[in-house]
């Protein structure tokens, strides 16, 4: 049984539309249906509305109007009353900074060294004509940032996004500087949670035919 606002499927099969009012305490959905198919619509006292816990029904009326159709108005008041409203928070990130070594191979000038002739693919390190001999390793940057997301649902796991390429937000800059490396969901008072693991890298994050891998 659909016992929200969802019934616009319904409503316009039988050539009507949705009227949405809200406020803070209240949440109202008019529309039409086929008259002989209202009992199966319409949802139950004190049912919460499927996309907004935050809402159950308090009040439930129908008119019958010539063609067979069922005008309806649903009601839904506060699930906490209108002096206890909790609005769903706003998406979060926070972040955090580090230091790591890298392989110097990894390093964004590698490309530009190994041309100069820097390089010796045989022994797999530097010349010992290069300023950088003996260099095996750089410190790089760390960043990871946590993006918290609520919802008054309980939302999709994530988990099929952890391994791939994504910024936490379009400001973060390029997607591919950006690996999902973890996503947790949990229930969180009267909301759902998703936090989502970004971990950032100077140099793109790719595919490669094992798994994820940084390019040089």
């Amino acid at each position: 049984m659909n016992h929200g606002i969802d019934l616009t499927s319904s409503a316009q099969n039988s050539g009507g539309k949705d009227i949405i009012t809200r406020d803070s305490a209240t949440f109202t959905a008019n529309g039409y249906c086929d008259w002989d198919v209202r009992f199966d619509l319409m949802p139950a006292i004190n049912d919460e509305h499927p996309t907004d816990s935050n809402f159950k029904v308090s009040q439930v009326e129908t008119e019958r109007i010539p063609g067979n159709i069922c005008y309806f108005t649903i009601t839904y008041d506060s699930a906490f009353g209108s002096s206890e409203y909790v609005p769903t928070p706003a998406t979060t990130y926070s972040e955090n900074t580090g230091y790591e070594e890298v392989d110097i191979r990894f390093h964004p000038n590698f490309g530009t060294w190994k041309e100069a002739g820097e390089w010796d693919d045989e022994k797999g390190e530097f010349k010992l004509t290069s300023p950088r001999k003996y260099v095996t390793k750089y410190i790089a940057p760390t960043v990871t940032v946590t993006k918290t997301q609520y919802f008054t649902y309980k939302p999709s796991s994530g988990h099929a996004s952890v391994g791939k390429c994504e910024a936490p937000a379009s400001e973060y800059g390029s997607t591919y500087n950006w690996l999902i490396i973890g996503c947790i969901r949990a229930k969180d008072g009267n909301f759902w949670t998703k936090q989502t693991v970004y971990k950032y890298s100077e140099v793109e994050f790719q595919h490669g035919t094992s798994g994820i891998y940084t390019s040089a």
